[in-house]
């Protein structure tokens, strides 16, 4: 009779140490979650959100969060810490007013993996503090090409004369000119970043001094620039 009322004491004991076990895991389970869920208090009269185009921007040592915010409330705010996580507080000093939005950038302290969220917490003098997860990653550097007003067509001898300048970070290849209405021609331009030329395209059609067209240029990342041009 002994040995049965042994084996469920032992029963009982191992249920009860998976039991604790269980409770364990889910209670350090819950506690995760909840660190990694961004919490926020707002304060009567300001609400600030955090745009989700902010970022940070893993590319360079140091790394540098990029904070573009907006005021929704009836009230001035003024932010004075913002805390990120894995890295540390960063004082700061930046008045907003209602339907305002500011980009701020932090230099960054420690390390962020490329892909993953981070807890970012923007605090202000009146006592709210506002939260949401920002992705650590490296922007696309992108071209941006700037026309300038002088650009014009010779309609005499079918020539565009195309004064740009790239304001982007990366190379603009331009592989065709159109002028709407009239013919595209194909190019091979390349416009490197703070480059600023002036580019003679040979455009074949009879153009009319006195009139405008419209002049779109074409680049490989798939970007179109559009101008009215005046022919002389």
């Amino acid at each position: 009779m002994k040995t049965p009322m042994i084996v469920l004491s032992i029963l009982v004991v191992v249920l009860a140490i998976g039991l604790v076990a269980s409770l364990v895991i889910l209670h350090e389970a819950l506690k995760e979650r909840q660190e990694a869920t961004p919490t926020s208090k707002v304060v009567s009269g300001e609400r600030l959100l955090i745009a989700p185009d902010s970022y940070i921007d893993v590319t360079f040592d140091p790394l540098v969060l990029h904070l573009h915010l907006y005021n929704s409330g009836s009230t001035t705010t003024v932010v004075n810490k913002v805390e990120v996580e894995g890295s540390a507080s960063y004082k700061v000093y930046y008045p907003l007013g209602p339907g305002g939005d500011i980009e701020i950038t932090i230099r960054l302290a420690g390390r962020f993996n490329e892909g993953l969220y981070y807890k970012v917490v923007v605090y202000t003098e009146l006592g709210g503090s506002y939260a949401s997860m920002v992705k650590a990653y490296k922007p696309r550097p992108m071209e941006s090409l700037q026309i300038y007003p002088d650009s014009y067509i010779n309609a005499t001898n079918a020539t565009l004369y195309l004064h740009v300048k790239n304001t982007g970070d990366a190379s603009a290849v331009i592989y065709k000119v159109e002028v709407v209405g009239v013919t595209f021609t194909s190019v091979d331009y390349t416009v490197r970043p703070s480059e600023e030329t002036m580019l003679e395209i040979p455009v074949n059609g009879i153009f009319v001094p006195g009139t405008n067209y419209l002049v779109k240029v074409y680049t490989r990342s798939g970007n179109v620039y559009s101008c009215a041009l005046l022919a002389r």
